[in-house]
């Protein structure tokens, strides 16, 4: 494929509208006492399938995902913090 024509369909696929989606987040917080307290949360709690319309596009032939598409947004993710203030 020659580069000008590797430019023309990345600047057509560029313009394309993205799908629309919707991500379920969770959080909770618990104060042990004043000034301590824990907090954790879920992203993406359905582990939905999504592209951001912003994303990057694959450039890796040896990839999961195809040459020129959207990489796909982060699956369902998990954190935890304990947070103090003095």
């Amino acid at each position: 494929m020659s580069a000008r024509k590797a430019a023309s369909i990345i600047g057509r696929k560029k313009g394309s509208a993205a799908h629309s989606y919707a991500t379920l987040g969770l959080f909770a917080r618990y104060a042990f006492a004043e000034g301590l307290a824990i907090e954790a949360g879920v992203e993406n709690l359905l582990d939905e399938e999504y592209a951001p319309h912003l994303a990057e596009r694959s450039r890796v032939s040896a990839s999961d995902v195809p040459p020129l598409e959207r990489l796909p947004g982060p699956g369902r993710g998990v954190w935890a913090r304990v947070t103090a203030q003095f």
